[in-house]
């Protein structure tokens, strides 16, 4: 696949009926590739890592809705590409998982607090390419699909005994 641009950086806001472009001071580098979620106890949206003109980029940002912050942390995931992100409202964190290393996949879960990143002991499945993941609320659990054959479904509640 072709990651050769062009990469954008502009930053546009949902009001409930229509789009409209933000112009805040400071923004991301330009990337694709990315993942953002919403932490709804905080009221920020995260923005992970994603492929920037120069490389697969490993940088956290939050979004307070007018303004972005880069969150540096001492410990991180790597940098990656095409991973999936859900936020898990019951246990307050951001769940990141998977995603491409370059020179191929990562296999770890981590969580955000808001303050730290960590990495997780998941049962982790086998990665493929094109994963999403989502929050059911109803279940407290991720829910992590791969659609790139093996087609794996996995769950995720914060515990180490995660099933497929």
């Amino acid at each position: 696949m072709d990651y050769s641009g062009p990469f954008l950086n502009d930053t546009w806001t949902w009001d409930g009926a229509d789009w409209s472009q933000a112009s805040p001071l400071l923004s991301p580098p330009p990337r694709s590739r990315h993942a953002m979620v919403y932490d709804s106890h905080r009221d920020r949206v995260v923005l992970y890592g994603g492929q920037g003109e120069s490389g697969i980029l490993g940088d956290t940002w939050e979004w307070d809705g007018s303004s972005w912050l880069q969150i540096n942390t001492a410990v991180s995931p790597p940098p990656l590409r095409a991973h999936a992100m859900a936020y898990d409202s019951e246990r307050q964190k951001v769940v990141l998982y998977g995603g491409e290393l370059g020179i191929g996949f990562s296999y770890e879960t981590w969580e955000y607090d808001g303050t730290n990143w960590a990495k997780i002991k998941a049962g982790n499945p086998p990665v493929t390419d094109s994963v999403v993941m989502t929050y059911d609320s109803l279940r407290k659990e991720c829910f992590l699909f791969s659609g790139e054959p093996p087609v794996t479904n996995f769950v995720y509640d914060g515990k180490p005994n995660c099933t497929e």
